[in-house]
């Protein structure tokens, strides 16, 4: 409530990226998370403080750290150094939305999973 964003009336490109974040959900069933990422982004332009799409899309680069690392490596080391670069990459993603959604006073026991 102190960030100005809950119960407060939604702007029509507000309420259609709630609407829409189905989609993001799907892809992240689907493991389609490129393409979850990429929806997310266009909702976050449209809905900047959208804590929801922030955690989806932060669920996103997780899924994609365990399609492509989890099990395939044994030691930090063995991981290719082009993959290595993009895992780094997308940890940070991860991490970033995170904590853009936590400032909005989301918290991890609201029942989402990282």
């Amino acid at each position: 409530m102190t960030n100005g964003v809950y119960l407060r009336p939604l702007s029509h490109e507000e309420a259609t990226a709630v609407m829409a974040s189905f989609v993001v959900e799907h892809q992240i069933e689907a493991g389609s998370f490129e393409e979850a990422i990429a929806v997310s982004d266009v909702l976050l332009r449209h809905y900047p403080s959208f804590a929801y799409g922030l955690v989806k899309k932060g669920s996103a680069y997780s899924g994609l750290l365990r399609r492509e690392l989890a099990g395939k490596y044994t030691r930090m080391e063995d991981i290719p150094p082009d993959l290595k670069a993009k895992a780094d990459r997308w940890y940070a993603a991860n991490m970033e939305a995170f904590a853009q959604a936590e400032a909005l006073g989301w918290r991890p026991d609201d029942g989402q999973t990282q």
